[in-house]
């Protein structure tokens, strides 16, 4: 990606240091590969990925106060309320060097949560660069998250895209893989029709900013990178 037109040729320390102050959005229904297109950006820019199923997911496991709260909503497809969200993440970025930058992933999925959002990257001397939507098919969405699996650490596998060397063992740790309880078909539908009842609004917000640009998610794992490559190079953010 290339920096904006200036006066003076960046080097390329300075040009990694800007680009790890970004933040960046990745909005877009459940399934519709934001946490792989996250994990792509965060390591090209070398930014901190912030995704916030897995942190609600941590939490639960280690039984803190905020995932016994958040487990009742995750297990039926419902949305965490905003307080606890804003909570968990508020905590996270806390323990973050304040020069670091992000991609979010799930947060923020209300205009209440966006608010929250705005307020604690003030406080930080940050604000969010870009969003990016992945717009994606609901029939599609539910095809790739029947074939998900995930090892107890975290390990995420596809039944078809990236299936584990060995048939429902982790490569990593040779842990058994599941399907997560949101994975299953009636979920799926579940969160897809919350996101859009909750999460479209954020569309208009962000929207009115100029923040916001829209990617095909349907279309293959790396022809979605590089397109949000591209649009990131295009709007001058890195």
């Amino acid at each position: 990606m290339s920096k904006p037109n200036s006066s003076r040729t960046p080097t390329a320390a300075h040009t990694t240091n800007v680009a790890q102050r970004l933040n960046l959005i990745l909005l877009g229904p459940p399934g519709a590969g934001k946490g792989t297109q996250a994990r792509a950006i965060a390591a090209h820019l070398g930014l901190h990925h912030l995704a916030t199923g897995e942190l609600f997911r941590q939490h639960m496991r280690r039984r803190t106060p905020l995932g016994a709260q958040a487990r009742d909503y995750y297990d039926r497809g419902a949305y965490v309320p905003d307080n606890l969200v804003v909570a968990m993440v508020r905590e996270e970025l806390a323990a973050l060097d304040p020069e670091s930058g992000l991609v979010l992933d799930g947060f923020p999925r209300t205009v209440a949560q966006a608010e929250a959002l705005e307020q604690i990257l003030r406080e930080r001397r940050q604000r969010v660069d870009a969003v990016i939507e992945l717009a994606s098919d609901t029939e599609e969405i539910v095809r790739r998250a029947q074939g998900r699996r995930v090892c107890p650490q975290g390990h995420t596998y596809h039944t078809v895209n990236n299936p584990p060397r060995a048939a429902g063992r982790c490569d990593v740790d040779d842990l058994p893989l599941q399907q997560r309880v949101d994975d299953r078909p009636e979920t799926v539908r579940t969160r897809i029709e919350t996101y859009r009842t909750e999460t479209q609004p954020l569309i208009a917000f962000y929207g009115e900013r100029g923040l916001l640009r829209s990617v095909d998610g349907a279309r293959p794992i790396e022809k979605v990178t590089e397109r949000i490559q591209a649009v990131l190079d295009g709007i001058g953010v890195c």
